[in-house]
């Protein structure tokens, strides 16, 4: 029994080392790129509750007030689609995979 137990115990630690040994991490199958930014609401607005998602890579995050936002692993050429309920809805492509960015947006029902 404790024979077997051991064994157990081997293999597992072996699948465990196989595992961590691979080179390829999360952000492998998409891109190297780290993209920082911020969003300003174009009528001065609060961006809180915006949605900033990078198209076709799940990768999403909602901005808090001061509307900065980070990615890591950005693909070249990828877009950024900007929305929040009805009133923000965007498209922003991106011309290189690292960096900072400003975005403004405009609220639907901003008359300006």
């Amino acid at each position: 029994m404790r024979t077997r137990a051991f064994a157990v115990a081997a293999v597992m630690m072996t699948m465990l080392v196989i595992g961590c040994a691979r080179e390829d991490g999360i952000t492998s199958s998409y891109g190297s790129g780290v993209l920082s930014g911020q969003l300003v609401m174009a009528g001065g607005g609060s961006p809180a509750g915006v949605e900033v998602t990078v198209a076709g890579t799940g990768m999403t995050t909602v901005v808090g007030e001061d509307g900065r936002f980070v990615f890591a692993g950005v693909p070249e050429g990828a877009q950024l689609h900007i929305h929040r309920g009805t009133d923000v809805d965007a498209g922003f492509p991106l011309f290189r995979n690292s960096g900072s960015v400003t975005i403004e947006v405009r609220s639907r029902w901003d008359s300006r």
